[in-house]
């Protein structure tokens, strides 16, 4: 999937990155920049997961800040429905 990617250094090491018109710039902890003659610009997103809990044998809670949510979704994807999931 292609998207307009804009990344602006500020004076210090603080920046923004911006995707599709949306500053992702709180959700991503890095990144890896690849642009090669004759190939199209790539970007390897490292994005912030605050925790990962066990809730029981068959369901997994992932917890995602606000921030990444909102960077997955600039990037394309569409969260998952809420389910209650297995109680047992």
């Amino acid at each position: 999937m292609r998207h307009h990617v804009e990344i602006t250094m500020g004076e210090s090491s603080m920046g923004s990155i911006r995707v599709g018109g949306v500053d992702i710039s709180d959700g991503v902890q890095s990144i890896a920049w690849r642009a090669a003659r004759d190939e199209c610009p790539s970007m390897e997103l490292d994005l912030l997961i605050f925790d990962v809990t066990t809730i029981s044998s068959k369901d997994t809670e992932i917890l995602l800040p606000d921030e990444t949510v909102k960077t997955l979704i600039a990037l394309g994807w569409t969260p998952p429905e809420d389910s209650s999931g297995d109680p047992n």
